[in-house]
């Protein structure tokens, strides 16, 4: 699974994405290739944000 943050780079303000190997969570930039590993708490607490859940109504349609 991968999450992208625009803006967040802080080396070049370029885009970022998280992603996840055998070695764990690292986080790249597209622009200028910035890597930095992040801790495991850092993403459980980015997937127990509000908002992140579902996006369905009551009726179970999309709310797109």
């Amino acid at each position: 699974m991968k999450m992208w943050r625009f803006k967040n780079c802080p080396r070049c303000s370029g885009d970022t994405f998280i992603d996840s190997d055998i070695d764990g969570w690292h986080e790249h930039c597209l622009m200028c290739g910035y890597t930095r590993d992040l801790p495991a708490e850092a993403i459980a607490k980015s997937k127990a944000a509000p908002g992140g859940g579902n996006r369905t109504g009551s009726a179970g349609t999309s709310a797109l």
